[in-house]
């Protein structure tokens, strides 16, 4: 298809050129006609040349065009648009100036442009002025905007109208020319007044005079146009203006509308909104940052140290949860624990949470200090048990990998557990299963002496709780235990430490008549197994004497 388009395009521009050298005066319109056809179905330099030139023929000229009667003529209108461009492109601004002000001349005389060609002059106008405003040359690109704004009829409502005049609002601020700023934006709410981006820049003007209330009314109006969960990404703009308005007037007292049960209110609005975006962390953590800062600006009383030190415990949830995609964010985790630890003194629940955000952080990046938050962890008064099984889990979650510190964290864990009144048993023998699993070799190489005494005292501790507290252990616990000592047993046996064998699978044998109502499923085998053993055992002790 695309290769027909250019073929379509070189006979219609051959049949403009036929036109112009045969008689152009006599079939102008035929060679106009077919030469906007060419470059409607492939546009060519040569097609565009040739269009000039047909133009330029027919006793239309670059003085002329702009006062021309038929103005809304597609193809006066594009020659005259591609001008301005190949002008601006060469860098002779102040003729295309020229050429744009008789261009407005023209349409304040009647002349208008074609829709088509118009929207194109606007976005050639406002690219003009975004570029020079992004140097910094608020004055050129006011000039721009403006250019733009004369093409508008005046009292016309238009959305983009609205932009633009918020545009032209940022070009005065940038001035400091208030009064004239003021009245852009003005104009900009006539046409759009809903736009949050318009009552964002009433509010930058609100907070230049130091009209404080305003700005507070302004932005409490916002949030509650905003509010909506998939507006939730608009809602953050005022709350982030509000936050840094009080940043830079903080040393002043807040008076009038700015009391604190209106803080209070925005602070309780990040707060909503950050819970709303629980699907996308990036937005969650921003606007919990948002509630902290807001939160600083509130009472320091307890339940307020509280409230602060909930909203940086809830950032560093949502870094944890970014973490796990970017390990970029685990570094934040990281100043956020030591600010709490060097600026908010109160102990409350939430400093063994904001620990174990910490460990998780630093043992996913494999960090060498992870043992002294776990020593932080045991300095705070009345740890729970299950603080400790969590960092256990932690350090052994891929991609971390600390066995070390698992097991003295389930040690402790478990010493906490037996001093308790009623001990919990099914914690005791979850703590006590993770101790044996890690400490149980998997391998001949592992075999040593040292490990296996190590998991051998762990068994020991099973059998107290056992014995003297019957049919409160799990049966499902005995029988995962009666196992893994069975299977260590003939792995001994596999490579010839039969006494050890032995020890071992007599030691499975000891938890068989702990089993209960599984008891007659297995015992049966079990000494099968057993009885065959000792023969084994029997004969080789017989052959070696």
């Amino acid at each position: 298809i695309a290769k027909f388009d250019k073929t379509f395009a070189k006979v219609l521009r051959m049949l403009a050129t036929v036109y112009l050298e045969w008689d152009v005066e006599k079939y102008q319109d035929k060679a106009i006609s077919a030469i906007t056809l060419a470059n409607e179905e492939y546009v060519h330099p040569s097609g565009i040349c040739l269009e000039l030139k047909i133009l330029l023929k027919c006793g239309v000229t670059w003085n002329t065009m702009s006062r021309e009667e038929r103005l809304d003529c597609p193809e006066i209108g594009k020659a005259l648009l591609m001008h301005i461009e190949l002008l601006l492109q060469r860098g002779k601004e102040l003729l295309a100036k020229q050429k744009i002000e008789n261009l407005i001349t023209g349409c304040r005389n009647g002349k208008q442009l074609s829709s088509e060609t118009l929207d194109q002059l606007h976005l050639l106008l406002w690219d003009k002025a975004e570029k020079n405003f992004e140097a910094e040359k608020y004055q050129e690109s006011l000039q721009w905007y403006n250019y733009s704004l004369n093409f508008y009829s005046p009292g016309q409502l238009d959305k983009n109208l609205g932009k633009l005049q918020r545009n032209r609002a940022s070009c005065y601020l940038q001035l400091q020319q208030m009064e004239m700023a003021n009245e852009a934006i003005k104009e900009a709410e006539r046409c759009d007044p809903e736009n949050i981006f318009t009552q964002f820049s009433i509010y930058k003007i609100a907070v230049l005079e130091n009209c404080e209330e305003r700005g507070a009314v302004i932005c409490y109006s916002i949030l509650c146009i905003y509010n909506p969960i998939e507006e939730n990404y608009h809602a953050f703009f005022p709350l982030k203006v509000l936050s840094d308005f009080y940043a830079c007037k903080r040393r002043r007292p807040i008076t009038g509308l700015l009391k604190e049960f209106v803080l209070f209110f925005f602070f309780s609005t990040a707060w909503n909104l950050a819970l709303e975006c629980e699907g996308y962390p990036p937005l969650m953590k921003d606007f919990f940052v948002l509630s902290y800062q807001l939160s600083e600006y509130c009472t320091s009383d307890v339940p307020g140290l509280i409230g602060k030190k909930t909203c940086l415990l809830m950032i560093a949830a949502s870094c944890l949860e970014l973490g796990r995609i970017s390990s970029d964010s685990y570094e934040q985790i990281f100043d956020l624990a030591n600010f709490i630890r060097h600026t908010v003194s109160s102990k409350d629940p939430t400093d063994i949470i904001m620990l174990l955000y910490e460990f998780e952080a630093r043992a996913k990046l494999n960090d060498p200090k992870l043992e002294t938050v776990l020593e932080s962890v045991l300095e705070l008064p009345q740890i729970e048990p299950k603080a400790l099984q969590t960092i256990a889990s932690l350090a052994m979650e891929s991609p971390a990998y600390f066995p070390f510190l698992c097991k003295k964290a389930l040690r402790i864990a478990l010493s906490l557990l037996r001093k308790c009144q009623d001990t919990d048993i099914v914690q005791c023998s979850q703590c006590l299963h993770s101790l044996i699993q890690l400490s149980l070799p998997t391998g001949v190489l592992e075999m040593e002496s040292q490990v296996l005494e190590e998991a051998w005292s762990y068994y020991e501790d099973t059998l107290v709780p056992i014995s003297f507290q019957t049919g409160s252990y799990p049966e499902v616990e005995i029988l995962w235990l009666l196992t893994k000592a069975w299977n260590t047993g003939i792995l001994l046996y596999s490579i010839n430490k039969y006494t050890e064998a032995e020890k071992w699978c007599g030691l499975g044998m000891s938890f068989l008549r702990h089993l209960g109502s599984l008891q007659e499923s297995y015992e049966a085998q079990v000494r099968w197994h057993f009885f065959s053993l000792n023969q084994s055992l029997s004969r080789l002790y017989a052959s070696s004497f």
